[in-house]
């Protein structure tokens, strides 16, 4: 499949207050974070595998979301098709501690999207 939602993350000032409704009402695994961010991951226990998050808002406003990761080629390629297409970059290109090169856009009506580059 090109292009697949690989990742869902949800950002809420003070994360940790979501930690128990995520366990308690969808029996989610939730992980402490793993490096110096207040980011953890959860495990919805999906039959594909994928991986959510919450964590604390990192965009440099502070903004809010949920967001759904999509699988791409390339990150810089992508990000001039946003460009192109009427979006706008929320958190430029960067990789995490764990190796995955990301970046957050919103699409031509605000929505945010994380773009992760297959590996």
């Amino acid at each position: 499949m090109a292009n697949p939602i690989t990742f869902i993350e949800i950002t809420s000032n003070n994360s940790k207050e979501m930690i128990d409704f995520y366990q308690n009402v969808f029996g989610w695994n939730v992980y402490p974070p793993a490096g110096e961010m207040e980011y953890r991951v959860m495990d919805p226990k999906s039959p594909n595998h994928m991986l959510a998050a919450i964590a604390d808002p990192y965009s440099k406003d502070k903004e809010e979301w949920v967001a759904f990761y999509i699988g791409v080629n390339s990150v810089d390629e992508t990000i001039e098709d946003v460009l192109k297409n009427g979006g706008s970059i929320v958190v430029p290109k960067f990789t995490t501690d764990t190796g995955f090169t990301q970046a957050l856009v919103k699409d031509n009506k605000g929505h945010v999207l994380g773009i992760q580059e297959q590996q």
